[in-house]
């Protein structure tokens, strides 16, 4: 406890015990600790109240998870997954000796304007629904741009595929 106090700044109560034994090594992109606006309110949130991704239906979740993890909030999300009741502490533990254990410590210091359980609930569900209409937004875009630089059935289909999937917009 006194190691974990040492390298995060907060007190056992605050930040718990180690990751459990037998736990997973980081993932190996853990260092590159990327994290975009959006997500680093999010992580802040799931930080404070890792049950918050319980309220996220099961669906929004595993599009989540289907995600490449080179954001530390979808790293987050899918080690949350398979750990669903890890708290901050195992959290914190996860990443321990990473870029991404000091990014966590970091947004964990950060005070929270929201202390209600409702609005940190509602605020994680409309945040997950943003990034994953951002995430949906990103995909028709490439999508349109391999259809663009390589007209082919096959880019074509993709690029209608993600259209329907994600309700697109027609960008151009």
């Amino acid at each position: 406890a006194g190691r974990l106090q040492q390298l995060t700044g907060l007190a056992p109560d605050d930040a718990g015990a180690r990751a459990p034994a037998g736990a997973p090594a980081p993932p190996q992109n853990a260092g590159a600790a990327r994290v975009s606006a959006l997500s680093r309110r999010l992580l802040g949130l799931l930080l404070r109240h890792p049950e918050a991704l319980l309220c996220v239906p099961a669906t929004d979740r595993a599009t989540l998870s289907s995600w490449p993890s080179e954001d530390l909030f979808i790293q987050v999300v899918k080690y949350l997954d398979d750990n669903p009741e890890s708290d901050t502490a195992e959290i914190l533990g996860r990443w321990a000796g990473t870029e991404a254990h000091r990014v966590l410590v970091d947004l964990l210091r950060q005070p929270s304007a929201l202390a209600d359980a409702a609005a940190i609930q509602g605020e994680f569900t409309d945040g997950v629904t943003r990034l994953l209409e951002l995430g949906h937004r990103a995909e028709r875009r490439r999508a349109l741009a391999e259809v663009r630089q390589a007209p082919s059935r096959e880019n074509f289909e993709r690029y209608w595929s993600t259209m329907k999937r994600g309700g697109g917009e027609g960008e151009r």
